[in-house]
């Protein structure tokens, strides 16, 4: 709280909490520490994945923003996602005064702010954030009619927005595990392990779908697999969707990142969209800042299936995930090709 106010400036703290039960009473523990610190605290209720997360914090560029969450490790991991004013990313090394680092030296030192109190009120980005990633990934309601595709959530937080969005859609849409459950009981939520998507596979092994996506726990991992069970690579993915977000991006010098683990033919063919393709190791805030730091730099895909773009809200641009738009987007350019 004292760094969010002090170092930062912000008034407030947006919070939220994804799919594992201890989110919840992280929390309330602190929404109720940032209120008595004199934070007002904007609270998204309920069960949230990490993108719509991302989503909130546009929505509110003035306030920091905390999620509570472990994305796919096991259920009994608790960590936090943490953001400046912006939609900044705030880790070791990264962020005002060394982000982190300047949050451990406060803790240190035993500093402390003088009681006050905040307000504390609710924020639900759902239906927003779900118009937002349908016109941006070019989706109308019922564009996608008839287009048979498997999501499997693994009991994460992706299921909701997704499940309301291809809906909407008018997708032929087959949805697993789609209740949030932070027991996830098929083991960690994590998209690379066999066992945990067996049953998704299993499915898509019918022959009954044109595309398969898998998510991980806090719903901004991403795998997509095609209808015959082939797994299609993050990178590959990208290169074939890049045409499609390069539109949004016109004029000359524009660039994407890719990370080390990205394979060659996939960059070559990046490149052939018009764009420098530049390699960055991986790490999500350091992606994040690296592209905030460059505006040239409009897009990202890590190998381990998340992708990151410079996106537009209210006149501002902020260096985030948004994967429902991934997935909206990746539904319709197989559509249409």
């Amino acid at each position: 709280a004292l760094y969010f106010r002090d170092t930062l400036g912000a008034d407030g703290v947006l919070v939220a909490h994804d799919a594992r039960s201890t989110g919840p009473r992280y929390l309330q523990l602190a929404a109720g520490e940032y209120a008595r610190a004199g934070l007002d605290v904007t609270v998204v209720p309920g069960v949230c994945s990490t993108s719509m997360f991302y989503f909130a914090a546009m929505t509110h560029p003035d306030l920091a923003a905390v999620m509570f969450g472990a994305s796919h490790n096991p259920a009994n991991d608790t960590g936090q996602k943490i953001l400046g004013p912006g939609v900044r990313p705030i880790a070791e090394h990264i962020g005002p005064r060394g982000g982190l680092d300047r949050i451990k030296e406060l803790y240190i030192a035993g500093a402390s702010l003088p009681k006050a109190r905040g307000r504390i009120t609710g924020y639900d980005p759902t239906e927003e954030y779900i118009a937002y990633s349908m016109d941006l990934a070019g989706v109308s309601p019922g564009s996608l009619r008839g287009f048979p595709v498997v999501q499997d959530y693994l009991n994460g937080a992706a299921g909701r927005e997704m499940m309301l969005a291809f809906a909407r859609a008018g997708a032929d849409l087959t949805p697993l595990h789609f209740t949030a459950d932070g027991r996830f009981p098929l083991g960690d939520p994590n998209p690379v392990k066999a066992k945990v998507i067996r049953e998704g596979l299993e499915t898509l092994a019918t022959g009954k779908f044109t595309l398969g996506m898998f998510f991980d726990g806090d719903g901004d991992r991403i795998d997509f697999y095609r209808g015959d069970g082939a797994y299609l690579s993050s990178s590959f993915t990208y290169a074939a969707i890049l045409p499609e977000i390069r539109g949004h991006f016109p004029g000359a010098g524009m660039g994407v990142y890719a990370d080390l683990k990205s394979n060659p033919l996939a960059l070559m063919e990046m490149a052939r969209c018009g764009v420098s393709v530049s390699v960055i190791r991986n790490g999500h805030s350091q992606i994040k800042n690296a592209m905030f730091e460059n505006p040239a730099m409009f897009g990202t895909v890590e190998e381990s299936a998340h992708y990151y773009e410079a996106f537009t809200h209210g006149g501002q641009r902020y260096c985030t995930e948004n994967t429902l738009y991934i997935a909206l987007l990746a539904a319709r350019a197989w559509q249409e090709n």
